[in-house]
């Protein structure tokens, strides 16, 4: 599938880059208790003329006493990794105001993913 952005491509951009950060700090998290198979996997389709794009990986679930929190500005658990708690609220944010979208999360089996979709 060959998709082509052609307003605000640095700010999906920064989405993708702050999902992928996030994903790569809770490797890293993970693997401080020893060897870890991290994986992220980027799926990107098409139902019927909608795109959709989500972020998965293997790095656990967001700890429930958080999850209602992710998306507030300001709010971080990375305090020690330098984190803003600005990059999930800014990326909700750019896809809300600049894509007409929504971007969420689910968390099952020790996975997370991120989609981001198109508001009809």
């Amino acid at each position: 599938i060959e998709i082509e952005i052609d307003n605000y491509e640095n700010e999906f951009e920064q989405v993708i880059v702050n999902i992928l950060n996030n994903a790569i700090d809770a490797k890293i998290i993970k693997e401080k208790d020893g060897r870890f198979d991290a994986k992220i996997l980027i799926k990107i389709y098409k139902i019927k003329r909608e795109i959709f794009v989500s972020i998965f990986n293997n790095c656990g679930n967001i700890d429930e006493k958080i999850i209602e929190r992710i998306f507030e500005p300001y709010f971080t658990t990375k305090e020690n990794l330098n984190g803003t708690g600005l990059g999930l609220y800014m990326s909700k944010a750019i896809i809300e105001t600049h894509f007409h979208g929504s971007l969420f999360f689910t968390c099952d089996e020790d996975k997370t993913k991120f989609t981001i979709q198109p508001d009809s």
